[in-house]
């Protein structure tokens, strides 16, 4: 009882601290949150999803929930608070998650690490679209446990609208069904492996449909993104370091977007011709950008020149990364030790780091692993 008591605390604590610092901190609006808000103005004022022309560059549902907040007059501000609040529906998704796994007890510590791990109380202050995607995720990785569990097909279908709704607002969250894929083809007679499959690519496909017709219609371009070839390009192509990097003639711009997408397919397929090994050689690169770094948030304030002190900054950013080599360095162990229970959280980190092997790596991406991480935190226990 204590302990569930404890937990609460940590739990409200953690909401608290997050609306705290979405009214406090001034919002960081810079590279993509300035593209968000000017299409969520653009959203807001009756213009359509585009700033001086149509646009696909990035998926809408981010700068649309910004809109339907400006609508009511709030502002960037009033984006931070409801941040904030996803923040809170975060945690409660977490103790679902944990739930399923696990027991009680551990379900309210796992909503507790996660209330209390900096990026995510931080992540308010930056309007970017984790703040809604990361919500998504988990909510998408309970419907996996539940489909792995359960079996049915209509579980995995609803799998593919989690997964469809998440990149709905961050295109990289697409790359979670290929742990949908994955689960439904395991250890299942080829029938009933046939008909998972169906249903999550079906489920995932129909629902995001209408947003690819769009583009079809609008732009010329049959994709779900205009942003995938340029960041194919920045990962594959000649030049490429690990990182991110400015490819010229591959910038966002609105102009030309569907000519820039290909340019960008082209460029990647180019590089892995000229350097088909490079995918591997930079490999470490990629991946150490993404399992190490957990600072890209206290940079953006850095950027941003705020009233925080540097010295003031760099605490913040000596905590977050040591945080998250705890909540990584812990979730390691339980994955290692309890992998039948660990499966959907391993098979999402695969994911992810797919992605970024195929395009770059950057800190930014492994926020959804977040809550996930958390989970199997709280399972871990120390061996006599």
């Amino acid at each position: 009882m204590k302990s569930l008591h404890s937990a609460w605390i940590a739990v409200g604590a953690g909401v608290v601290a997050r609306v705290a610092w979405a009214i406090a901190a001034p919002p960081v609006v810079r590279d993509d949150a300035a593209a968000y808000r000017a299409l969520a103005h653009a959203i807001a004022e009756g213009h359509g999803y585009g700033i001086s022309a149509p646009t696909a560059y990035w998926t809408p549902g981010w700068p649309a929930w910004m809109g339907l907040i400006f609508q009511l007059g709030l502002g960037d501000r009033g984006v931070a608070v409801a941040s904030a609040l996803l923040g809170g529906v975060t945690i409660a998704l977490v103790w679902v998650l944990a739930r399923r796994l696990a027991d009680r007890a551990i379900a309210w510590r796992a909503a507790a690490i996660c209330a209390l791990v900096p990026s995510l109380v931080l992540l308010p202050g930056a309007l970017l679209s984790e703040n809604l995607a990361v919500p998504l995720v988990v909510l998408a990785a309970i419907a996996l446990v539940r489909a792995r569990e359960l079996g049915r097909a209509r579980d995995y279908a609803l799998f593919g609208v989690a997964v469809a709704a998440a990149t709905f607002v961050r295109e990289s969250c697409a790359a979670f069904l290929i742990a949908g894929a994955a689960f439904a083809v395991a250890r299942a007679p080829m029938k009933l492996r046939a008909t998972r499959l169906a249903a999550v690519v079906l489920a995932f496909s129909v629902a995001l449909a209408p947003w690819v017709l769009r583009n079809r219609a609008r732009l010329g371009a049959t994709t779900l993104t205009t942003s995938a070839g340029p960041n194919l390009c920045v990962g594959l192509g000649d030049g490429a370091t690990g990182g991110y990097r400015t490819v010229p003639g591959l910038v966002p711009l609105v102009a030309g977007e569907a000519e820039r997408n290909a340019n960008g397919v082209r460029c990647a397929e180019q590089g892995l011709r000229d350097h088909p090994f490079e995918i591997v050689t930079l490999a470490p690169a990629k991946l150490s950008r993404l399992l190490v770094w957990d600072d890209w948030i206290v940079d953006d304030f850095y950027a941003r020149g705020t009233r925080f002190s540097p010295v003031a900054l760099n605490a913040l950013r000596v905590f977050c990364n040591l945080a998250w080599w705890a909540l990584l360095g812990a979730a390691a162990v339980v994955a290692w030790r309890q992998r039948e229970r660990a499966a959907a959280v391993i098979a999402f980190a695969a994911c992810v780091a797919l992605a970024v092997l195929v395009t770059f790596g950057a800190g930014r991406f492994h926020t959804p692993l977040l809550p996930l991480f958390a989970v199997l935190a709280a399972c871990y226990r120390r061996r006599s």
